[in-house]
């Protein structure tokens, strides 16, 4: 039931979610259950909202590469 989630149910959801998406989707879900929570707590279902102060990693800034060169040349060839 709701009321018996936890903050640690939580993070382990979240845990394994971060295993095969990003972290900008996990903060998604994250938004999404804890705005359902806050209504429970608005409606008496639940005293406190468990996904309060869950913290995430930090986004990883994306760095993009490129072909260098030689491997231009190659792609060139196989096109």
């Amino acid at each position: 039931m709701v009321k018996d989630l936890t903050q640690r149910d939580l993070r382990r959801y979240y845990d394994e979610k971060r295993k095969t998406l990003s972290v900008n989707t996990v903060k998604k879900h994250h938004a999404n259950i804890s705005k359902a929570l806050k209504q429970a707590v608005e409606d008496g279902l639940i005293k406190y909202n468990p996904a309060s102060n869950i913290t995430f990693p930090k986004k990883k800034k994306f760095v993009g590469q490129y072909y260098n060169e030689e491997e231009i040349k190659i792609l060139k060839d196989i096109v």
